[in-house]
């Protein structure tokens, strides 16, 4: 992927305006992402790390001749330049997301969404107040949420406006037009979309009402197999001429392994605490929930209000072999708990 017009890199505020527009100060003023970064020898410390960074992906990427839309470009250097223009005492997720995609491991936010981004999917950091929230119930002891209900941990995360989820969607490079003619499935209507909706399952009807709090510590009891394989999610009735619903997911706690098929070869998505995802149901994907598999989640699919999983029927050749290695892990982790308590 190569960046158009990568000069304002040297300080260019005309340009770097004309992307980001200007920002307030903590005192009040209003300065250019250029004048912010070089005010002080922290700030100029950011400025560089900004600069080497987008520099080093340039390069790193520009090895893919898969070049990327110009609009998503300019969305990652947008979100690159909002995150190091926050205030270094926000919290921030201890691990980062990491996909493994054609040979290829992909690590942090940019890289990542360098791979999801082109179906119109991403990766983002969690709001500072859900990071603030979990951060309190963390120091009070409960780290998984177990003394909250499920309906209380929706009232604290669960997205509710559609705007916020529009902009989450946006910001992956989702097609919000409905009538663009793309290879990739169109949104419906915003205004048409449904906030709660129901899953009902076409092999043995089981119905799953979102939003959803998903807590797994190893496999839970209900069969997951049609959760593991390869599937897209599809409208019910009608609804059907839409072949997708759209699907947000904040990680609570834990970590969270997806399979989604990128430019027709499946990768591993792995997401940590502290980090949300969006992906819309025309692309191919299915969640682990192995034996080793521990992760809270609150869960948003949106779109038809009555949907269902189709399974697509594709091999996924990453599956057994994460099981695997997973499951060996967790096993060595086991050893070492029980050497170190001796």
């Amino acid at each position: 992927m190569k960046y158009e017009n990568m000069s304002w890199l040297g300080a260019d505020d005309t340009y770097v305006n004309t992307l980001f527009g200007t920002n307030t100060n903590t005192n009040g003023g209003s300065q250019s992402p250029t004048e912010y970064y070089k005010s002080s020898t922290t700030n100029m410390r950011s400025w560089r790390l900004y600069t080497d960074e987008m520099q080093k992906m340039e390069k790193d990427l520009d090895k893919d001749n898969s070049p990327l839309p110009l609009q998503l470009q300019i969305n990652e250097i947008e979100a690159l330049s909002e995150q190091l223009y926050t205030n270094s005492m926000q919290i921030r997720p201890s691990m980062e997301p990491t996909i493994l995609w054609k040979g290829r491991t992909f690590r942090g936010r940019w890289e990542c969404n360098s791979v999801l981004h082109r179906e119109e999917s991403g990766i983002l950091p969690m709001t500072q107040r859900d990071m603030s929230i979990l951060a309190k119930y963390e120091s009070e002891g409960d780290e998984t949420l177990s003394k909250l209900s499920d309906e209380e941990v929706l009232s604290k995360f669960e997205i509710k406006d559609k705007e916020t989820l529009q902009r989450i969607s946006a910001a992956a490079g989702r097609n919000v037009d409905p009538l663009a003619s793309s290879g990739i499935a169109p949104q419906m209507e915003w205004n048409d979309m449904k906030l709660k909706t129901k899953c009902i399952n076409a092999t043995d009807k089981a119905v799953l009402e979102y939003p959803k709090v998903f807590r797994i510590t190893g496999s839970p009891d209900y069969d997951t197999n049609f959760l593991a394989r390869l599937h897209i999610i599809r409208g019910k009735g009608e609804a059907k001429r839409y072949s997708h619903a759209e699907e947000f997911v904040k990680v609570l706690h834990g970590s969270v392994v997806w399979f989604m098929v990128v430019e027709g070869e499946v990768a591993k998505v792995e997401v940590p605490k502290g980090w949300q995802i969006f992906y819309h149901g025309s692309v191919e994907h299915g969640a682990l929930l192995d034996t080793v598999a521990e992760f809270v989640t609150c869960t948003q699919i949106i779109g038809p209000a009555e949907w269902e999983l189709v399974g697509t029927g594709r091999e996924n050749p990453l599956l057994e072999e994460t099981k695997a290695s997973r499951l060996e892990a967790a096993q060595l982790q086991r050893s070492d708990d029980v050497s170190s308590s001796r």
